[in-house]
């Protein structure tokens, strides 16, 4: 039994070091395709500093990343996605967060990935094609060198299924439709043909994505013209600011400028609201790896409510 288990971790790590190079050419196309996964926040961790300037520089300043606000630099950024991670409780693991992002490939995402996998190699190869959250298809290519003519008798390891196959052509791709496991289980797959051998993969239930976090709203009273706040982790509102702006219904303007440990932040932060406008309704920003969001109500006489959230 020993022996076997120590097989298994020698294959899962050899299946890691094969595919993750190849696997980092699905975080963009993932997070641009619109789908449940582009919004998990736990695919977060995995976004390099290269994909994130990409995908920064076709979202915006102030948009999302998988779920977490870009911030000002990468830093800031995978500093919010560690906190929400980590506040929320919810994680995953490299080879489930693959799992998530074979679900992307399809049109140039799969040519590159395909692409990636073979690149000008030869022998046995065994690589996803696409993945639902019931099926993984998986591909197993036999490129020869030098040519050979006879078919290659395949031995599986981890067969989780009597109908793969005992046998390949040379030069020729025989696709695989697996079922996932139960929910929260993972099995290795791995494939080998005389001196041949495959990258294993590793095949999990789908993870799926966790309900968006949204952390406890706090309320404070605050003077509206000239008033400060004081928020977590040494950072300030000040100068908050108040004025009457448009016709009836009465519509609000609130400013001020935001301090952190090291000085002054941002200047002339905005809210703007009417007395029906919810105050839950604004938009996230990062400060600093912090994820925050505000809103006021109540304005009255010079004071007024802010309602803040701070992750």
């Amino acid at each position: 039994m020993f022996r076997l288990l120590t097989l298994t971790a020698l294959m899962a790590a050899t299946c890691y070091e094969a595919h993750a190079d190849c696997s980092e050419t699905l975080v963009v196309s993932v997070h641009q395709s619109g789908s449940s996964a582009s919004s998990d926040y736990r695919l977060s961790q995995f976004v390099s500093e290269s994909q994130y300037n990409e995908m920064k520089h076709s979202a915006g300043a102030e948009a999302n990343i998988y779920g977490v606000p870009v911030g000002a630099n990468y830093s800031d950024y995978q500093r919010a996605s560690r906190n929400m991670i980590r506040k929320s409780g919810e994680s995953i693991t490299r080879v489930q967060a693959d799992n998530v992002f074979w679900t992307g490939l399809e049109g140039n995402a799969l040519d590159a990935y395909k692409t990636c996998i073979l690149a000008g190699r030869y022998g046995l190869f065994l690589y996803p094609r696409s993945a639902t959250e019931s099926e993984v298809e998986l591909v197993l290519d036999y490129r020869p060198t030098p040519p050979a003519a006879d078919a290659l008798k395949l031995d599986w390891v981890g067969r989780p299924s009597p109908d793969l196959p005992d046998s390949i052509d040379p030069n020729s791709s025989i696709p695989i439709i697996l079922n996932r496991p139960a929910d929260g289980d993972e099995y290795l797959l791995a494939v080998k043909g005389g001196s041949l051998s495959a990258p294993a993969v590793t095949v999990t239930s789908y993870p799926y994505p966790p309900q968006p976090f949204e952390p406890e709203w706090k309320e404070v009273r605050t003077k509206l013209l000239g008033g400060k706040v004081n928020l977590p982790d040494g950072y300030e509102m000040r100068d908050i600011q108040y004025a009457h702006v448009g016709s009836s219904p009465h519509t609000h303007s609130f400013t001020f400028d935001l301090w952190g440990p090291e000085g002054r932040i941002r200047s002339g932060l905005q809210y703007v609201g009417d007395n029906s406008q919810p105050w839950q309704e604004s938009a996230p920003i990062n400060v600093g790896g912090h994820v925050f969001k505000y809103g006021f109500s109540n304005w009255n006489d010079g004071v007024g409510k802010l309602h803040y959230s701070w992750l």
